[in-house]
């Protein structure tokens, strides 16, 4: 194996076809020959290695594991757990066949099937950190978030230089209300990896929960400094702004989203906020027409609109606009409210304002940070 250790596959291809040439029953050769060509990217052609391996020496858990782990990573899943399988119950003790097994299951969404197949692999080895975050990975997906956690502060704990672990930790944080803790764990995750994009995305989200809009918008800032094309960056960045009361500085945030993505919904939703703020109402109308063009069924669209026409002084409109949210989201309140207002404004002489009430909106949409999928 030296050339493929060297990472010279090509002269290692080469090295094991002479040696199957020579001799056409040597099964390691034929399995060493079928790792170089996944590692060369040409899967097919390492399965049929893989079967010359086998048929030569079926009792060999390696080459049964080798076949599942490329099968897996090739998305060839419910072949995958039949070779990891094999391998199982050729060496039962051993943690891998379990841990790619779990991968495969994963892959087929079979979620607690890969639970119990990584808490396997881990009962065979303890401080297997990839096992411990693929299953937290796989419990988050199952919104099992302690169990998740769990497994995630496992994962850091044996290998504290896992950023994904970090990165995910400190959203499924976020998502829960631990804002602190969660701030923590992108730190760490920024740490280790300066130019980590997500992690400086997953930390700004993190300070703006956490009422600290000033220092998210910094974070947000290094994102995009990164990844000039971040959207979500370039949207909570906008958010943060608006929470600030610096309108015209978040329209501009919102729309350099629209730049690079006509149609994101969300961006011309929180554009138009930060319009009615600014009591350009007819702008924040078109922003609000322009979410619903996209996506008819837009409830908070609907409603906001609504809004909007309520405080133009125009509640027929208004009122059918709240009807079509209402529609879409029987449990929106705002909406609802707004409507008993604006036809309680209808019966009033002139329409006038209904002392004590006052209409309201549905607010900002927030992008989240993205969760890292599991190892191989």
């Amino acid at each position: 194996m030296r050339y493929y250790v060297a990472d010279e596959q090509e002269k290692a291809l080469a090295s094991f076809d002479e040696v199957v040439a020579m001799d056409p029953q040597d099964a390691d050769a034929w399995k060493n020959r079928g790792i170089v060509l996944d590692a060369l990217g040409r899967p097919g052609e390492a399965l049929t290695s893989y079967d010359r391996a086998i048929a030569i020496r079926p009792d060999d858990a390696t080459t049964w594991l080798a076949r599942g782990n490329s099968l897996n990573l090739n998305h060839v899943y419910e072949e995958a757990v039949r070779s990891c399988d094999m391998a199982i119950l050729l060496r039962p003790e051993e943690a891998m066949p379990w841990f790619i097994r779990g991968n495969a299951l994963s892959g087929l969404c079979r979620h607690r099937e890969a639970v119990d197949s990584y808490d396997r692999a881990i009962a065979q080895q303890q401080d297997f950190g990839d096992a411990w975050y693929n299953r937290a990975v796989v419990l988050s997906l199952e919104d099992r978030t302690e169990e998740a956690l769990a497994s995630y502060d496992r994962a850091v704990a044996i290998d504290p230089d896992n950023v994904e672990a970090w990165q995910n930790r400190g959203t499924l944080l976020d998502e829960i209300g631990f804002f602190g803790e969660a701030i923590y764990s992108f730190e760490r995750a920024i740490a280790l990896r300066p130019d980590y994009v997500d992690g400086w995305f997953g930390h700004g989200n993190a300070l703006s929960s956490s009422s600290r809009p000033e220092d998210a918008i910094r974070s947000y800032d290094r994102a995009i400094a990164l990844e000039p094309d971040h959207l979500g960056a370039w949207n909570n960045r906008g958010n943060a702004l608006s929470d600030l009361g610096r309108l015209e500085e978040a329209l501009a945030s919102y729309n350099e989203v629209i730049s690079y993505s006509p149609d994101d919904a969300d961006s011309w939703y929180n554009k138009g906020l930060a319009q009615i703020r600014l009591h350009h109402f007819h702008e924040a109308l078109a922003s609000f027409e322009k979410v619903i063009d996209i996506d008819p069924g837009d409830g908070g669209a609907w409603s906001n609109r609504g809004a909007v026409l309520h405080e133009m002084g125009r509640l027929e409109e208004a009122i059918a606009s709240y009807d079509r949210a209402i529609s879409s989201r029987p449990e929106d309140l705002t909406a609802r409210n707004n409507r008993e207002l604006a036809l309680e404004q209808l019966e009033r002489p002139g329409n006038r304002h209904v002392p004590g009430s006052e209409v309201g909106w549905t607010g900002m949409r927030q992008e989240k940070a993205r969760r890292k999928g599991g190892r191989s």
